[in-house]
């Protein structure tokens, strides 16, 4: 991605209003095996302080959740908006809420699709063609962010490709076959329900915000475990949630690459799960 000011001033003024913060890796990309997510982490530093970068995915390629923090961010307003070409429009986050930490360093947690394709393994035939996020060299973040921020990546195809493997192995701790579940010719339905996500109450967000869930369904489409991936949630309420959606079981099962019912599961990290 270059830095083409006269593409960015025709695409998208935002990026080309105000001098970007420069950032250049400061530590290699590290990966984080948690019990029920992977974690993907970058460090960058710039004469304005550093900033740390993070992906988290629950799966092999649903939405991910993405946290950006660090000394040079000074406000961050109800949309960020991130561009890894020039040649396309600039993507918008979905569902962002600033945060700060007890030193005031400032930053933004939010919920987006924008790296499901590469993660998936998919072709995607959208006009940004985001499975060209893996030969991005560097992200631009900016919308609603000030300043706009510029993190010299380097190549993401290999840091995506150590994400995806720590996400295989998280599938294959729930007993199941990673490969067989990236090649479903069907994912695992519910049978026209819907039911919101949990939300965590968190400082500056009184309305809270959503908690992930992970359910495994089997080959019969009955629901066989229930996780909220949320330490914040209460057992009580954990109980409760997972409790409707028992209630409203079965799924329709997830099909293999040959048609067949096979054991899978669903994660919702946004709103709602449903058909």
């Amino acid at each position: 991605m270059g830095a083409g000011l006269l593409s960015l001033a025709v695409s998208n003024p935002a990026f080309a209003e105000d001098q970007p913060v420069l950032l250049e890796p400061s530590a290699p990309w590290s990966v984080d095996y948690r019990d029920n997510s992977c974690a993907l982490t970058g460090v960058f530093k710039s004469g304005a302080g550093p900033v740390v970068m993070q992906i988290e995915t629950f799966d092999q390629g649903s939405n991910v959740t993405m946290r950006l923090a660090g000394e040079p961010i000074e406000e961050v307003g109800p949309s960020v908006d991130v561009r890894w070409r020039d040649d396309v429009p600039a993507h918008t986050l979905d569902f962002v809420f600033a945060t700060s930490n007890a030193d005031g360093v400032r930053g933004f947690f939010a919920m987006t699709s924008l790296w499901t394709p590469y993660l998936e393994g998919k072709a995607d035939t959208s006009p940004s063609k985001l499975k060209t996020i893996g030969d991005a060299s560097e992200l631009t973040f900016g919308g609603k962010l000030d300043p706009v921020l510029r993190l010299k990546t380097g190549p993401m195809a290999p840091a995506l490709d150590a994400l995806n493997k720590c996400a295989d192995d998280l599938v294959a701790s729930w007993g199941l076959d990673p490969l067989a579940q990236r090649k479903l010719s069907r994912a695992a339905e519910t049978d026209g329900f819907y039911l919101s996500t949990p939300l965590v109450k968190a400082s500056g967000h009184p309305a809270g915000v959503p908690s992930p869930i992970r359910v495994l369904i089997g080959a019969d489409g009955r629901v066989t475990d229930c996780k909220i991936l949320s330490n914040f949630l209460s057992e009580k309420e954990s109980e409760r949630v997972c409790g409707r959606i028992r209630q409203k079981a079965p799924f329709s099962p997830a099909l293999d690459e040959a048609g067949e019912p096979i054991a899978s599961y669903r994660v919702e990290i946004g709103m709602k799960l449903g058909g």
